[in-house]
């Protein structure tokens, strides 16, 4: 894809966003249903958003890193509610990785007539993340995972399973008999399942891959999502600031507006730094990064990055609740509802201590 026709696609996007979408019509706390939420996805998938977030390869026209952060820091500026993160870039990650059996379902998967999301332990990065089993000795095998984004509407649930010591890549209908789905609403007004699977039988799943070539593939499907979480995290930050800074200038006290007292001033300032620095740090990464093994030879830098995000949001979400006050918390003004997403996204891969576990995993 030209510069050109970048451009053309992002602005189709920024027209979408600011004249078609409002957080609160597709919140599913609020009064949104996951009917118009999944709808939604469909048409977006059908102007080419799903299409830019993969290689020429398989059939996208994107799928450079930084086409997945430019996309996503829309996703969290705008704070758009959509299976996109686990369905498109997770799922789809590991399908285009894997090829063969996969192409097909990556074909319906890009179109937007389908939906999948991984289901895997909260150790993605690694092969402890596999859910170990025999497929020929399942037995009265209960796989019970928490906590999974939109596994109540998704098509099909993609299963990262160790079988006798080799990783393997499973497909499995939602729909199955042997799998129940308990609907729940996450902390950011997303929904979320808890999934149990319980009577699995080799002939009810499909052996998308196995190998040795697996774990790479999840390891580099974990990492472009970190990049997409990253992104979306930035975007969540720079609305922050620039509503913090909007309502401090209108806000008076003591007969003059906020925005005047040095304190409120120090700390948005901090706030613009910290939001200032998470981007091109992104950028810095994101630019460098244009294939898959690309993803690899970066992975002590994209989960330093993760850390860094993190730690950074933490201050311009806390800081824009100060600027604000008690109102910032209400249901009606977005500042709460960014609060929520950063706090999910800071936890996504099990939280700050994990992640720099691994970070010293990988120096060690």
């Amino acid at each position: 894809m030209n510069s050109e026709e970048r451009d053309l696609l992002f602005e189709s996007v920024n027209k979408y966003l600011t004249h078609s979408y409002n957080y609160f019509d597709f919140r599913l706390d609020g009064r949104a249903s996951s009917e118009s939420v999944m709808k939604m996805y469909k048409e977006t998938c059908d102007l080419g958003w799903s299409a830019f977030l993969f290689s020429e390869e398989v059939g996208g026209f994107g799928g450079a890193a930084v086409d997945i952060a430019d996309l996503f820091h829309k996703f969290g500026s705008h704070r758009v509610v959509t299976p996109y993160l686990e369905s498109q870039i997770t799922a789809g990650a590991i399908l285009s990785g894997i090829g063969g059996k996969g192409s097909a379902v990556l074909g319906e998967l890009m179109a937007g007539n389908i939906t999948l999301c991984v289901l895997g332990s909260s150790d993605r990065y690694s092969d402890s993340g596999a859910i170990v089993l025999d497929l020929d000795n399942l037995g009265d095998l209960v796989c019970d995972y928490g906590a999974v984004p939109w596994a109540p509407v998704v098509d099909k649930l993609l299963l990262f399973a160790s079988n006798k010591g080799e990783n393997t890549l499973l497909l499995v209908d939602r729909q199955s008999s042997f799998v129940s789905v308990e609907r729940r609403i996450g902390v950011d007004g997303s929904l979320v399942g808890r999934v149990t699977i319980n009577g699995l039988r080799r002939e009810s799943c499909e052996i998308l891959a196995e190998g040795s070539a697996v774990s790479d593939i999840v390891k580099i499907a974990s990492l472009k999502t970190s990049i997409a979480l990253c992104a979306e995290a930035v975007g969540a930050m720079e609305s922050l600031l620039r509503q913090t800074v909007e309502y401090t200038k209108t806000r008076k006290q003591f007969g003059q507006p906020i925005s005047s007292f040095q304190v409120l001033q120090h700390m948005m300032a901090n706030m613009f730094i910290a939001q200032t620095t998470s981007s091109e740090m992104l950028k810095g990464i994101a630019s460098e990064i244009s294939t898959d093994s690309d993803y690899l030879a970066y992975e002590r830098e994209i989960m330093l990055l993760k850390h860094k995000i993190n730690k950074e949001s933490k201050l311009v979400r806390h800081s824009a609740v100060q600027c604000h006050g008690g109102i910032a918390t209400t249901d009606e003004l977005m500042i709460g509802h960014y609060l929520k997403r950063l706090v999910v996204i800071d936890n996504y891969f099990g939280g700050p201590h994990v992640d720099m576990n691994r970070i010293n995993r990988e120096a060690a």
